[in-house]
């Protein structure tokens, strides 16, 4: 039976990672990794699951369980919070078909294993093994490692990255490409599995944003939308309020550590405070904007981190309850400026010569204060 250690290596190197490259992914020791491969130490229960979600197996899997296909697939399911009927719908099966494999009855056929690996991005040949067809798991990396005279599988090929590098006008295909391709070969016109994205919850420091830890639920999305967002946000209190982002919203996000000035982007601040606000430049630096003349700028620090944008806002229709709120900020912080607008108008008085003003104001504060 493999240890930890071993299938911790296999993985890394299947990922084309170096150790060092491994222990930046989780902010973890070089060393550390050495020793988790040579099992002089152990992980504890949140990197072990952060390593699971990252690799795409089940925490058993990491620890070197052995299984039945029978028992991985219940255990599979049971990871992903899922029903029966749940995994059914999202595999387009039958929900007997999931009660059969689970108890045994039935053994699962190839169209379903390459299915169950591509739908949650399992490596092909392990799961083949698991079903009982370690021979032909055995022929197919048999293939991959022969000479180009041979008729290749293409699905296998795709699925299992392998030695083989797939290139398209020079250039290595990316993940989503790749995933893009198998489900337009696996699936035909009309019968595509839905599309989800995970709903990101409370995110925490040190944690891959996509880790189990994190997720609440999924959501499903249009085919269109693919590639383009990775994770969906609850909106928390009303600092969006101003450009119609309310609590309880739902927001599309591209994940990303970098953003461009202007964006609304999710950022994990203080290492424990998640905050949806827009990203500006100003006064060569860069603060975090809240749509809600309530709140203060929030200057990004070292170990602040950006974790995503927003690509689209998901909502329901608005209560009167965002109309309400909109009548309190307009009322509470506009109305005294409205004024001040008008008589400034009436004066023939422009915004640059306020701007002067306030500058100058500024200035001698400055100077009286020392500030």
């Amino acid at each position: 039976m493999a240890t930890f250690g071993e299938r911790l290596a296999k993985l890394r190197k299947e990922k084309e990672l170096s150790q060092a490259d491994l222990a930046g992914l989780f902010k973890l020791g070089q060393s550390t990794i050495g020793m988790y491969e040579t099992n002089k130490r152990e992980p504890d229960s949140t990197v072990l699951k952060g390593f699971a979600d990252f690799f795409g197996v089940s925490v058993d899997y990491l620890l070197g369980r052995e299984y039945t296909f029978a028992e991985y697939l219940k255990t599979l399911r049971e990871d992903k919070g899922l029903s029966q009927e749940q995994l059914a719908g999202e595999l387009g099966v039958r929900e007997t078909t999931i009660a059969d494999l689970e108890t045994g009855k039935a053994r699962p056929g190839l169209d379903f294993i390459r299915l169950i690996a591509r739908t949650y991005q399992l490596h092909f040949n392990d799961l083949l093994v698991l079903a009982g067809y370690g021979d032909m798991a055995d022929k197919l990396s048999e293939s991959r490692n022969s000479r180009p005279n041979q008729a290749i599988e293409l699905l296998d090929l795709l699925e299992d990255s392998g030695p083989a590098r797939i290139t398209a006008g020079g250039q290595p295909i990316s993940d989503e490409q790749r995933i893009a391709i198998l489900r337009s070969l696996i699936n035909p016109a009309g019968a595509r599995a839905k599309l989800q994205i995970p709903i990101v919850g409370y995110i925490r420091a040190g944690i891959p944003l996509l880790s189990e830890q994190n997720i609440v639920g999924m959501l499903e999305i249009p085919p269109d939308m693919e590639g383009s967002v990775d994770f969906a946000l609850i909106v928390h209190g009303d600092s969006l309020i101003g450009v119609g982002i309310a609590e309880n919203d739902l927001v599309l996000c591209k994940k990303s550590p970098q953003a461009m000035p202007g964006q609304i982007v999710v950022a994990l601040v203080d290492y424990d405070d998640t905050t949806l606000k827009f990203f500006v430049k100003e006064n060569d630096r860069y603060v975090l904007r809240a749509a809600n003349p309530k709140y203060k700028d929030i200057a990004l620090k070292p170990g602040d981190q950006i974790q995503g944008h927003v690509v689209k806002v998901f909502k329901d229709p608005p209560s009167i309850n965002l109309y309400r709120e909109y009548i309190y900020v307009k009322d509470e912080h506009l109305e005294e400026w409205n004024r001040i607008i008008e008589e400034a108008v009436g004066y023939g008085i422009k915004p640059e010569h306020i701007r002067t003003l306030i500058g100058m104001q500024r200035d001698m504060l400055k100077q009286m204060f020392g500030q």
